[in-house]
């Protein structure tokens, strides 16, 4: 967790936004890992409970140090997309272009981290390049589905918040990698 959370790409994609002073970025990480190795289909809440658990798993190595590499060698890739993307609004909620800057939001940055990780290579490309049409699907998507919207904000550990929020964020991805 720490090393993942030192990492320089996550540290230069969140513009260095994220205190290490009470371990904020290190329950960022640990969101990701949670999420990566588990499974948004196996969430079940809490969420602190959730995280332990993955981190159990690790801890009793019930996972590979080979699925552990990869992992972060995904977290890695989904960093380098998300700056490429979003670029200074990276991880953060927005209904339109002249939204005016939001901080951070967590539940925003688990579901880009992670669906973005597990895109191949090819995928990454092809959704790089049509990065317009997809932010603009993700406005359009927080601007006209309140539920979406309120999935990043209230009650973010729900089961049915995290289910929308992953399900509804790779259909658009979906929906724009079936594009051209």
């Amino acid at each position: 967790v720490k090393e993942m959370a030192h990492n320089d790409l996550f540290k230069k994609v969140t513009r260095y936004k994220i205190p290490t002073k009470r371990m904020l970025d290190q329950d960022f990480v640990t969101r990701f890992m949670a999420f990566y190795l588990l499974g948004y289909e196996n969430y079940k809440p809490d969420l602190d409970n959730f995280m332990n658990t993955c981190l159990e798993k690790i801890k009793e190595g019930e996972i590979s140090d080979d699925t552990i590499a990869t992992m972060k060698e995904d977290f890695s890739k989904s960093m380098i997309l998300a700056e490429k993307i979003f670029g200074d609004d990276a991880f953060r909620k927005r209904e339109s272009k002249n939204d005016k800057r939001r901080p951070i939001n967590k539940a925003y940055f688990e579901v880009i981290a992670v669906s973005f990780a597990h895109l191949s290579k090819i995928n990454c490309d092809k959704l790089l390049a049509n990065k317009d049409p997809f932010k603009g699907l993700l406005m359009d998507e927080m601007r006209n589905n309140k539920s979406y919207n309120n999935s990043f904000s209230g009650g973010t550990g729900r089961r049915e918040s995290v289910r929308l929020r992953f399900t509804k964020f790779n259909e658009i991805i979906e929906k724009v990698l079936k594009q051209k």
